[in-house]
């Protein structure tokens, strides 16, 4: 199902830290964007998300119920409440080595993008009213032996970075295997790949 689109498109950073309270970029920067969230479906569906999300991190997290991509906002909260959280970063192109032990509550992996793809997104989001809409997908392929399918419109934190939490007890049951994850930019055209990322995953967790 495709969600309602948003000319505006608040970026998903915004609304995940006007949720958490963190000041806004500018004076009536929080009133501007409130009054938005009063009129645009598509973004209040976005923050329903996410405050789904952020609403008992910690309990979701070590209930193996937290999957998807946060922001570093909540990677901040994860780690002051004491979650197990194993990070790895990933450069396009890049490949690593990955699994995770028993007291992994979950994997966080961390896929930066080239910094044209960066810029592109932004500019995306500011014609969005004017020129055909186009999003972020992330396509995960594992020959069956892990999490595959596509990712919609997956947001992009402030820092350059896709941020994807995988529950720890999930990961645990995977058997090892390569999963390759491919973001691609999705638009009236069709797909044009942005990069792609490796993860060789054992099953003996460390």
């Amino acid at each position: 199902m495709t969600a309602a689109r948003c000319a505006t498109r608040v970026p998903f950073e915004r609304l995940a830290g006007w949720w958490l309270r963190e000041p806004g970029p500018a004076p009536g920067a929080d009133d501007a964007l409130e009054e938005h969230l009063f009129g645009c479906e598509a973004c209040t569906a976005r923050l329903e998300q996410f405050a789904a999300l952020a609403d008992g991190v910690r309990r979701h997290a070590r209930a193996g119920a937290l999957r998807g991509a946060v922001t570093p906002a909540v990677l901040e909260r994860l780690a002051a409440e004491g979650v197990g959280v194993k990070r790895y970063a990933l450069e396009p192109g890049g490949s690593v080595a990955c699994s995770a032990g028993p007291r992994d509550d979950a994997m966080v992996v961390s896929l930066r993008l080239p910094a044209s793809a960066v810029a592109a997104l932004d500019a995306a989001s500011a014609a969005a009213a004017t020129t055909p809409p186009w999003r972020l997908d992330a396509v995960f392929s594992s020959g069956g032996l892990g999490p595959s399918g596509r990712v919609e419109d997956v947001p992009v934190a402030s820092d350059g970075a896709v941020h994807w939490v995988e529950p720890g007890a999930y990961v645990r049951t995977l058997p090892d295997h390569v999963l390759e994850i491919r973001l691609v930019a999705a638009g009236p055209a069709g797909d044009s790949e942005i990069a792609r990322y490796t993860l060789h995953h054992s099953a003996r967790g460390e």
